[in-house]
């Protein structure tokens, strides 16, 4: 299908497997066939198969990175390119550093991306509007599937021995006991992620909240959904989060109601959807949501959001906020006919 078009690298003494490095140079022309490409793309689940696909496609986008010093006729050679690249200067942009960071920006740096007035001699065009939309939701199905995997990885992390301090605590045979330690465990692997990946802790503690949710009985559908894909990973965290403390079969009945939909309505929809879906489901039960709801109101502290101004989030009771919005809404008009320009009127 893709004869001297889509995907096939031809060796070129590259550095196969490194990441962002492409391990040959991409057949010439434009992508061939680009219908069928548009369907392999729509066609494939998240994974290995459909990164691969993606990866062949986006390689095109990659040129060897030049020095800035070429224009003195100096010509240093491909090893000079490799030293050059990154900056301006003709260091690396972790030049002196060591460690994995390091060493796949390093290698990442002998390329760049090409510039949008290049990217029509790329071939990456034929693909049209409707290739390049499914290569863009391609992506989208990749980035879902890597936050699976990344949520399930963070579950796992709690059940390690290591990282609990107290042998008490575990079993007669070395084996971590599923409850006794459990926070001290958590604690200490959201302290990891945080760590490791570069996030707060709350945020580590949601992946991993979020990876047990997946694991559980009660979140099958959206475990699949997002596994494949089709629904990312704002989606999916937002259906067990709001779904955690609810009974299983209610769980369960919301998740058919919702999800069929999910994949092309917005986060603010799909949140929606759950509430109007829990109240059919089970009403009874919605006095007792709201209480917890209600219970869990917060006030962020303030965080930087650009030169000079920070951002706060609030999480209020609908009606307090309700009564905010209107508020503001009268200050605003209130500004507008005073001639302030950015309030709405």
């Amino acid at each position: 299908m893709f004869e001297g078009g889509v995907l096939p690298l031809a060796p070129a003494g590259g550095t196969a497997g490194a990441l962002g490095v492409p391990g040959g140079e991409l057949a010439p022309g434009p992508v061939t066939f680009p219908e069928d490409v548009a369907g392999l793309l729509a066609s494939l689940g998240a994974g290995g198969a459909l990164a691969g696909v993606v990866e062949g496609l986006l390689a095109r986008l990659l040129v060897t990175a030049q020095s800035h010093n070429d224009g003195d006729g100096g010509g240093g050679g491909e090893d000079s390119d490799a030293e050059s690249a990154g900056s301006a200067d003709g260091e690396g942009l972790f030049d002196g550093e060591s460690g994995t960071d390091a060493t796949l920006v390093a290698a990442s740096e002998q390329r760049r991306t090409m510039g949008v007035e290049e990217a029509g001699d790329s071939g990456l065009l034929g693909l049209g509007a409707s290739g390049l939309g499914e290569l863009a939701a391609a992506c989208h199905r990749l980035a879902a599937w890597a936050a699976w995997g990344e949520a399930l990885a963070a579950a796992c992390l709690t059940g390690c021995p290591e990282l609990s301090s107290h042998p008490g605590q575990w079993g007669p045979h070395g084996e971590v006991s599923p409850v006794v330690g459990y926070e001290e465990r958590r604690f200490n692997a959201t302290c990891l992620l945080s760590t490791r990946l570069g996030i707060s802790r709350t945020r580590a503690g949601q992946m991993v909240d979020h990876g047990q949710a997946l694991m559980s009985m009660g979140f099958g559908p959206t475990e699949v959904m997002e596994r494949c894909g089709v629904l990312d990973s704002a989606k999916a965290s937002l259906v067990t989060r709001r779904l955690e403390d609810v009974p299983v079969p209610v769980a369960l009945a919301v998740q058919d109601k919702v999800l069929p939909q999910a994949p092309r309505r917005s986060v603010s929809q799909v949140g929606r959807d759950i509430e109007r879906a829990l109240m059919e489901t089970d009403p009874t039960g919605h006095t007792e949501r709201v209480r917890v709801n209600v219970s869990r109101r917060c006030v962020t502290r303030p965080k930087p959001a650009g030169e000079g101004i920070s951002q706060v989030r609030l999480v209020l009771p609908t009606m307090d906020a309700l009564l905010l919005d209107a508020t503001l809404d009268a200050i605003a008009a209130s500004a507008r006919a005073c001639g302030e320009k950015r309030s709405l009127g």
